[in-house]
């Protein structure tokens, strides 16, 4: 069944027959703040399942998030947020932006990434806030791509791609650092020989973990 709803005042009856296919077990197509996604209800593992089986991959290789109406709803499902965390997601939330965070027990281990983390998203989409606040619960989600297939020729949009590519890497990159000093005009001192550079790699480290190592030295410089 496709249905075309609007950004703008989305249809109270369109929204209730999505939340019905979600409350069935069905998989749904949603836009969100950055990519289409597979979703589904996270009370349903033959639905989280059916979205691995679409992506080509299994279960427990296949990458989810945790897609939730506001903070509230995502703090019950994270372990305990500090001052800084949470100011920090008041900035960035509702938005574009996938947060890899420790999961607590009210997660499956099925849903978590191998070291216990999930991916957490409020998002902005009128659509996607509007299924979540009718539906009640937090929807799991996953890119509507395949695995290994390449993404850079996905995106015409720089950061659309870097957003994807950061979202099953977790915070601190497994301790790769990116120094941002391309010119020698972003370091502490104003030095021109000052040059970027990566810290910490290893033979493990992929072009995932390097990326968001930028993106993390970049940001918060």
């Amino acid at each position: 069944m496709i249905l075309k709803i609007y950004d703008e005042n989305p249809n109270y009856q369109d929204i209730l027959k999505v939340v019905k296919c979600l409350e069935s077990g069905g998989v749904i197509v949603i836009p969100t703040d950055t990519l289409y996604a597979f979703a589904c209800s996270m009370n349903y593992k033959k639905a989280v399942e059916k979205m691995a089986q679409l992506k080509g991959t299994s279960l427990g290789k296949a990458k989810f998030s945790l897609l939730c109406t506001d903070i509230s709803q995502l703090s019950d499902y994270t372990k305990p947020l500090d001052k800084d965390c949470y100011q920090l997601l008041r900035n960035c939330l509702p938005g574009p932006y996938t947060f890899i965070m420790d999961a607590n027990g009210n997660i499956p281990r099925i849903y978590q990434n191998p070291n216990k983390t999930i991916g957490l998203r409020v998002p902005q989409n009128p659509i996607a806030h509007a299924i979540l606040e009718m539906l009640g619960h937090p929807m799991i989600a996953t890119s509507v791509r395949v695995e290994n297939e390449d993404m850079e020729s996905e995106y015409t949009n720089l950061y659309q791609y870097l957003s994807t590519v950061i979202e099953s890497v977790p915070a601190g990159c497994d301790g790769v650092i990116f120094t941002p000093w391309l010119h020698g005009n972003r370091c502490p001192f104003e030095d021109p020989n000052s040059r970027g550079m990566f810290f910490n790699l290893s033979i493990e480290t992929g072009k995932s973990e390097m990326i968001r190592a930028v993106v993390e030295g970049v940001c918060m410089h």
